[in-house]
């Protein structure tokens, strides 16, 4: 089973002396952080009992929301242990972040369509040739399985 534990990673302190409180799994001695989309000073983070104190302003809020975001990653972690025998770092991560997997033709679609809109005719040309190719290569196998990328490339 994976750990999981809140950490305020203080080396990595911005120009306004704000910290950034990540998420840390570790399973089979690899570890894994996750930014929670929080930046506390360090003394309103404790330490020991793994909250926001009182002391900070919304921190009813901050806690609510660390402790819902805590219970859906150890939530997935467990769901995925016991579906899956294995799984990556990576592909753990995508999950509790929320990256939805893409197939590659959809993806290649949009692709390609982006390229034509921005005018750039003979990449486009040459984008299309290679989809073919893998098309007419996979034509009679299963579907190229679908891969996690952020969609944010192409836009």
């Amino acid at each position: 089973m994976a750990s999981t534990k809140l950490i305020l990673r203080k080396d990595k302190k911005n120009n306004k002396e704000l910290y950034p409180l990540y998420l840390r799994i570790i399973k089979h001695r690899k570890t894994t952080f996750i930014f929670l989309g929080i930046r506390l000073k360090a003394e309103d983070w404790d330490n020991e009992a793994f909250k926001v104190r009182k002391t900070h302003k919304n921190s009813g809020r901050l806690n609510a929301f660390i402790t819902q975001k805590l219970a859906d990653a150890e939530a997935i972690i467990v769901e995925t242990e016991t579906k899956v025998k294995t799984i990556s770092a990576r592909k753990r991560k995508e999950k509790i972040i929320g990256i939805e997997p893409v197939n590659f033709f959809d993806y290649s679609t949009r692709y390609t369509d982006s390229l034509k809109a921005g005018n750039q005719i003979s990449t486009y040309k040459r984008a299309m040739a290679v989809i073919q190719k893998l098309k007419d290569f996979n034509e009679d196998k299963l579907e190229i399985p679908k891969v996690n990328i952020f969609l944010e490339l192409i836009s």
